[in-house]
């Protein structure tokens, strides 16, 4: 699989790469093969793109929900902007760092057996709706160009 920009992804493989290595768990990112790595990114730009997104697509043509009609002060009107392929970049390493264990829990699993084959999920609704980005800061980064809601009780 590869992976192009525009079509598929807001930052390249080697973009990604240079922004996780900075940071102090990239020991799970920098194991994985290229090909990995794209599924990484293509998965969470997908998780990008499902977002309520302010705005609209910068044109009628383009692939991807980035860039948008309206910028923030330090946007180029017309460009992906840096903390879209930041949050991109940060959601696909957590899924690289993801265990067994933290994937049980973002799926609602509160445990397991092995015998009899049993599985208990928590009895809370998951704030994860499949929807959402997994990482918080993937989130948090991403933010200023989400819709904002508010939900009625």
């Amino acid at each position: 699989m590869a992976i192009t920009v525009g079509t598929d992804t807001y930052v390249t493989v080697t973009e990604a790469d240079t922004y996780i290595n900075k940071r102090p768990n990239a020991t799970a990112w920098t194991a994985l093969t290229t090909a990995q790595k794209e599924g990484y990114l293509l998965v969470a730009r997908e998780k990008i793109d499902l977002q309520n997104i302010r705005g609209q697509r910068y044109t009628e043509t383009q692939d991807l929900e980035f860039p948008r009609d309206f910028k923030l002060i330090a946007d180029i009107l017309g460009e992906v902007p840096t903390r879209v392929k930041e949050s991109q970049t940060i959601e696909a390493n957590m899924y690289a760092n993801e265990t067994a264990a933290t994937t049980d829990i973002r799926n609602g699993i509160k445990s397991r057996s092995i015998k009899s084959a049993s599985v208990t999920y928590s009895d809370k609704k998951s704030n994860n709706s499949g929807l959402k980005l997994d990482s918080t800061m993937a989130r948090m980064k991403l933010g200023p160009y989400l819709l904002k809601t508010i939900t009625r009780r």
